[in-house]
This record gives C-alpha cells, structure tokens and sequence, in this order.
C-alpha cells in the first residue's frame, strides 16, 4: 500500500510543468492514466538525452510510474471517450494553451457536470484569464517574466534563465493537487478548478526579496561579492562564488546574523582583523574600499587552493562552503550514495537506468519507481477494456479511425 493508493489521475499534459506534478504523485502510489496523441505521443518522448537509435532517455525519467493510453481529444469519439475516462478519476492534469480544452468541449464546466468530485489542475503560462492567458508560454520565458531571471545575475553580468520554472510549477501542481483532495474527501468538500500559473509561481518564488527591497527604497537583484559591504545585515563580509586552483568553484555562505561561521572563515585563513569593523563607520569610502580589499583576499584563498582541500578547510574550520558539483561529481557523491538517492531501474526497452529515486523519505510510506516510461499506448487495453468495457471490436474500431 502507497500512501496515494486510491487516486486515480488523468493527464492529458505534456512536456514538463504538468507531467512533473503527476510524476510527483504518481512515485507514492498515484494511478496516473497519461493520454497521448496516436502515432506522435507526448513531444517529451523525442527530447534528448537520446539513445544512439533515437530512442529518449529523459521520457523514460520523467514518465516514470505512468500508464500511456493513446487518444486524439481533436476528435468528438476521442472527446466522448475522454469524458467517459473522466467519471472514473479523482483529478485531471492539464497544461494546454487556455482556450484549447474548452473549444474540444472538455473545459472546466463541461467536466465537472459529468464528475462533480472531480479535481482539475490547469497549467499555464500566465493563468486562464488576464490579457496574456492566450500567448504561448514556456518556462523559461514566464521565469524571466515573473521576476525570477532578473535576481539570478551579478551586478556587471546579464540575468541568467536556469531553467528551472516549469519544475518549479510542477512543484506548485502537485501540492495544490494534494490539498484539494484533502479538502475532499476530509472536509466533505465538491471537486474543484485549480488555475496556476507558471508566471506567478517564479513570481512567489523571486518576490519576496524583490518587493521587499522596492519597498525599502533600495536597489535588487544579486550582486558579486565586491559589492558587499553590507551583506545581510550590515556586517563587512564577502559570499558567494569563487574559482579554486584547480578550476572549479565552491561556494561560500558566510552566514547568517548570530552566527560564527563568518568569524571561523577569517580566523582560519589567518585574517582576524576583518572582524574590526569600527574604523570603517558604514556608508563611508572607507568601508568600501575595505569591502573590497576583503573580497580581494577571499578570492586569493580560494584560488590558491584545490576544491579538495577547500572542502577538508571548511570541515576543519566549520564553515558553510560546498563544492559546485557536476553530474559526474554527485553519480560519485558519498552523502547521495549514504542516502540511496540514485537508483537503478530495469527497463524492458533501455536496459538498466539510472533515475533520481522518489524524494522526500517517508518512514511508513515511501515512494517507488514501478517502472520507467511506458511504450506508446502501452496499457490501451487495460484502460479502455478493463477501466471502461469496451470490447475489442470497439477498440479496433477506435483504432482503424485513429482515435487511439
């Protein structure tokens, strides 16, 4: 027993934002009945990285625990098949241009007079109304225009997209999902319509500090470590990222207000008199010029020294440096390998894979990886024989017109 065991879920999404989110719930016990166009399938399934025969290993991650039914929604079978999958689910998962569902007659009205317990999360860009819901909209443009790309940049360098907004959305889905459903089947409560809209979840993620600095008067966005004379509470101090001798990058927090790492950093790179901040009365050159000269010296550690021994001074010295890693580093990392983090999944088609493993650990209920990315219509029968009846000459019949 998984602890979303019971839940059935139905989604007609593709690519990242929404597939993510039943990914999520589908690691702990989720049914997740994934509905993709004949012949083509979801376009995840054709993005790299990509086998030397073309085949996709990222569909196989993030379709992982799914069960793939193949169905045209342009067609009126294909709507009136997905209609009758609708009475049988808890939730809907969506991530169309809004607009699109409700002109295949499988908006929110039409769905929820056939299933009224029914839950349907709907993705998009910029939300289902407001003068943008109609553009097209993928992650890294709502990123930058939710505020989010602009604090990822240093004072002197362009803002960097990380990419990360439709993960993040995903995030958003998946919790939005779960307290509906609680509020359900624990409060008695009808089914209901969730709108997110990737936008405002870079919005929620990048305007805390953003609105608070506006409303102070004073300058945002992130700045390099020279520009630190005041970081964050005042204090003479120099984080941020810093180039090792041997070409890598650590990162270097210097804490927050209460604590000592910052005074355990200076005292173990032999420079105690950086805790002197009286001869440098805030606001003045001085204190700049000593800004500066400070983060001169932290960089010259850093530089001096190989990411290695970085790491065994900052255990030595107790302070909050970590090791910028690459793929190669953390497939290698003891901390992720103590936690069995990574995971080795068996596929039919790929052979063995490796996938990040359900996150976060649960005592009583953890997650689980099934399966990796099914074959295209891979349980067409199980759904639309066994969920909703249909015989085989029905379904043959579906087949010949490309319906499934």
């Amino acid at each position: 027993m998984h602890a979303l065991s019971g839940v059935r879920i139905l989604e007609p999404g593709q690519l990242v934002a929404a597939p993510f989110a039943s990914t999520l719930l589908a690691d702990f016990g989720a049914e997740v009945i994934k509905t993709e166009l004949p012949g083509a399938g979801d376009p995840a399934r054709h993005m790299a990285p990509m086998t030397e025969d073309g085949r996709s290993i990222w569909w196989k991650t993030v379709s992982r625990n799914k069960k793939s039914v193949t169905l045209d929604l342009r067609q009126a079978e294909g709507q009136a098949l997905f209609k009758r999958l609708v009475q049988e689910v808890d939730v809907v998962v969506e991530n169309f241009r809004p607009g699109v569902m409700d002109a295949w007659g499988l908006g929110w009205e039409e769905l929820r007079a056939i299933n009224p317990r029914l839950i349907m999360a709907r993705q998009s860009g910029y939300g289902q109304d407001g003068p943008r819901s109609r553009n097209p909209a993928y992650g890294m443009m709502v990123e930058a225009y939710g505020g989010m790309t602009v604090n990822n940049r240093y004072a002197d360098t362009p803002p960097v997209v990380t990419g990360l907004c439709d993960y993040i959305a995903g995030l958003f889905i998946a919790k939005s999902i779960m307290i509906a459903l609680y509020h359900r089947d624990v409060h008695g409560g009808p089914g209901q319509l969730i709108d997110n809209a990737a936008a405002e979840n870079a919005l929620r993620i990048a305007g805390d500090p953003a609105l608070t600095a506006i409303q102070l008067g004073v300058p945002h966005g992130r700045r390099p470590p020279a520009a630190y004379p005041s970081w964050p509470d005042g204090a003479l101090r120099a984080p941020g990222l810093f180039a090792t001798r041997d070409g890598k990058y650590v990162n270097l927090h210097s804490g927050t207000p209460g604590t000592k790492i910052w005074e355990n950093f200076v005292r173990g790179i032999g420079r105690p008199d950086f805790l002197d901040e009286a001869p440098y009365p805030r606001g003045s050159q001085a204190r700049q010029e000593r800004g500066r000269e400070i983060e001169r010296c932290v960089r010259d550690f850093f530089a001096s020294h190989t990411r290695d021994e970085i790491t065994a001074f900052a255990e030595a010295h107790a302070v909050t440096i970590a090791p910028v890693q690459d793929m190669d580093d953390v497939m290698r990392d003891p901390q992720f390998a103590a936690r069995g983090v990574l995971v080795e999944v068996d596929d039919a088609e790929l052979g063995p894979l490796t996938m990040v493993g359900p996150v976060p650990r649960f005592s009583e209920t953890p997650g689980e990886i099934r399966h990796a990315g099914p074959p295209l219509g891979a349980h067409n029968a199980e759904i639309y024989q066994g969920l909703l009846g249909l015989s085989e000459a029905e379904l043959a019949s579906l087949k010949l017109k490309k319906v499934i």
